[in-house]
């Protein structure tokens, strides 16, 4: 279980007993088990919107997959990285002369 043992599990039990005393546990205990709770049903209702949105970004475009479509390059030519560009025979061997 995590990686923890019997005598590690005790001596963090201690320690929170120390911490928070007999009292406090269940209170912090309660604590906690409300944020768990209160943090899986936002995760659910994320989880709800993406989906929701997915199927009516399908609906929009008639069940076509956007991911897979090939997007125009749209980079500068002149900028470091983009592709090289077709040139002429001519510039090319004026390019050699400078």
């Amino acid at each position: 279980m995590f990686g923890i043992g019997t005598q590690e599990l005790l001596v963090l039990f201690l320690v929170v007993l120390l911490l928070f005393g007999a009292d406090k546990i269940p209170e912090v205990a309660r604590a906690l088990g409300k944020s768990i709770r209160d943090f899986r049903k936002a995760a659910e209702d994320i989880e709800t919107e993406i989906q929701q949105v997915a199927r009516e970004k399908e609906l929009l475009t008639g069940g076509k997959d956007l991911l897979s479509q090939k997007k125009p390059d749209r980079r500068d030519p002149r900028e470091p990285g983009s592709p090289p560009s077709k040139s002429t025979p001519e510039e090319t061997a004026d390019e050699g002369k400078s």
